[in-house]
């Protein structure tokens, strides 16, 4: 092809630019684009024709900001000669093209113009306000390359056809469904309900997510007067719906909360025997006061003296591991100003809060200590203190108490994600995904989940799922891809890996992957909502569809 006729226009500055624009351009080039990058290192003397035809022709431009180009832009020195980059990006604006600026690293738009010529002010102003990426030099071509694409007005040359399909009716129409669905609901069915709960949760309807009507439905059926044991089933998964979306801050027009999370799984333990007692959140101390009585015991230890660093830290770890904790601690509190570990240790044993009888997380002490690990470079601290800070345990001594601060839980998690820790990007994803205490931003949540993802994190994948629905970042090839890769061992991904192949949402329709998937969810958990597909596809077969 010849590149005068490009979609992609990579506008860039020589000097710092070329290799991580090459980069960009030729990622693009794999994934299907077709990429103008002017290869010219003689980049004097008059603006050719040659890059004003590029531009006219092309559908996206691309402004990869390098040191360089934006010290260049803003300056008013044209000594030495004409800024083709400021050139290029005039031309651009004057075509009206979709202009993405590409943000390497940390280079950042200038936060005061008042020093800036009327056209550098013009310019920058223009750029800033846009929708930026940000891009890392050693960046990998799924993320955040991925969101970039997602930004084009530009289509790829091959792949890329389901992308925004959400419904091919060739098996079953969601819209008769949901409307059926929504009829029997009404005529007072438990099993409808239950249905179209799961339905507005995993974003079978207009929205990717529907929070609001999957609640009212969820609380309808736990209203409905039926005490048979089917009806129990369908009750119990419905209180597990609404814990977690007290859990995730979903609730319409309240705030999220582990003490109501904790309270509907117990009412759903209580309901229905096949659901576990919810001993995880008691031993976190997340939504009810801590008691540490049942959980650990202490067992006797010889003492013995103590030598260098290291003596000291394996003694402690000794004491710690059989119960001595106070041992420990005492061991540990004299080497943790030179030694990370001691420090990461202690900050461990005062969350757990065993210094004290019964034990009582102690919020501050922990956060203390964590920070002092965090400040030598341990990375395991810096995710514990974001986890602290997300999740505080609640003791019954107020002093002992952190409250929930998630601007400082993202602050520490970034610590460690930067240092490619994948339990610190899931939390991330998980944050950004779901508006809490930051503002909400998907590009984020994707950039972190695809790099939690990457290692094979199931809960990375399953929140990737949802979020390649929503309009921002809309790509249902992707979120079927997740779907298909996690739903081995987790049935919310086996399921949506269902509906897709039911409705066509990111690929062909195909009854049998259907069928394959929603037996699989129903292996890894015994779900209703997965037998009432199996029975809806037994429906469409009786009915004489071919399933190829």
């Amino acid at each position: 092809m010849d590149e005068t006729f490009a979609d992609v226009f990579v506008s860039y500055r020589f000097s710092d630019g070329e290799l991580i624009s090459r980069k960009v351009a030729n990622a693009l080039k794999d994934m299907g684009y077709s990429v103008y990058h002017n290869s010219d290192a003689n980049h004097r003397g008059k603006f050719p024709e040659r890059l004003k035809t590029a531009i006219r022709k092309a559908k996206d431009f691309l402004l990869i900001v390098t040191k360089d180009c934006l010290s260049r832009l803003i300056a008013d020195d044209a000594s030495d000669g004409p800024d083709w980059v400021k050139e290029e990006l005039l031309e651009a604006r004057r075509r009206k093209k979709s202009i993405i600026p590409v943000m390497i690293d940390s280079v950042d738009w200038p936060k005061n113009f008042s020093g800036l010529s009327s056209e550098a002010t013009s310019l920058v102003r223009d750029l800033s306000v846009r929708e930026n990426i940000r891009l890392p030099v050693n960046f990998e071509q799924e993320s955040p390359l991925i969101l970039l694409c997602g930004k084009l007005d530009s289509k790829r040359n091959a792949g890329g056809k389901f992308r925004h399909q959400k419904n091919d009716p060739k098996y079953a129409d969601m819209k008769k469904l949901l409307d059926r669905l929504t009829a029997e609901a009404n005529e007072g069915s438990p099993a409808a309900m239950y249905q179209l709960a799961i339905f507005y949760r995993n974003g079978l309807s207009d929205t990717p997510r529907d929070s609001a009507k999957e609640y009212y439905w969820l609380q309808k059926l736990l209203s409905v007067d039926d005490e048979s044991d089917e009806v129990k089933k369908y009750k119990a998964h419905a209180l597990w719906y609404i814990s977690s979306m007290y859990y995730n801050g979903e609730v319409p027009g309240e705030k999220q909360s582990f003490e109501k999370s904790y309270k509907y799984k117990e009412m759903a333990s209580k309901l229905c025997l096949d659901f576990p007692s919810n001993l995880l959140m008691k031993s976190w101390g997340a939504g009810i006061e801590f008691d540490y009585e049942d959980i650990i015991s202490t067992i006797e230890s010889t003492d013995l003296e103590s030598a260098d660093v290291m003596v000291i830290c394996h003694l402690a770890e000794f004491y710690e591991k059989y119960g001595k904790f106070d041992r420990a601690i005492d061991l540990y509190s004299r080497i943790y100003h030179i030694y990370n570990v001691a420090s990461y240790r202690l900050g461990r044993l005062y969350l757990l809060g065993v210094d004290s009888t019964p034990p009582e997380p102690n919020g501050p002490l922990a956060a203390f200590y964590f920070k002092e690990a965090v400040d030598k470079e341990h990375i395991e601290a810096a995710v514990a203190l974001g986890k602290l800070y997300f999740c505080p345990p609640m003791s019954k001594t107020r002093s002992k108490n952190i409250h929930q601060d998630i601007e400082q839980s993202v602050k520490y998690l970034k610590i460690a994600a930067d240092n490619n820790n994948s339990e610190a990007e899931y939390l991330l994803e998980w944050i950004y995904c779901h508006n809490l205490g930051v503002e909400q931003d998907f590009a984020k949540a994707i950039e972190y989940g695809e790099k939690a993802a990457k290692i094979e994190m199931i809960d990375a994948m399953v929140d990737l799922i949802r979020l390649y629905q929503y309009d921002e970042c809309q790509n249902y090839e992707r979120a079927c891809y997740y779907a298909v890769k996690a739903a081995e061992g987790n049935h919310e991904a086996a399921l949506c890996a269902g509906y897709f192949f039911l409705f066509g949402c990111g690929c062909e329709p195909n009854l049998n992957k259907a069928k394959k998937y929603f037996r699989m969810a129903c292996d890894v958990e015994h779900a209703p909502e997965a037998e009432y597909m199996l029975n809806l596809i037994k429906e469409i077969e009786e009915k004489g569809i071919p399933t190829e």
